[in-house]
């Protein structure tokens, strides 16, 4: 709502922050690592 304000209405901003969070997402699950098979009581 913020940045739709600051933009004077242009979803343009929401956009952008949109696609910086999604493209943040997406490193942070690719550079975790799988702990399926991994036993986090030891």
């Amino acid at each position: 709502m913020a940045l739709w304000s600051a933009g004077a209405g242009s979803p343009f901003w929401v956009g952008v922050y949109l696609s910086a969070m999604a493209t943040l997402t997406l490193i942070a699950l690719l550079l975790g690592k799988e702990t399926k098979d991994v036993d986090i009581d030891a």
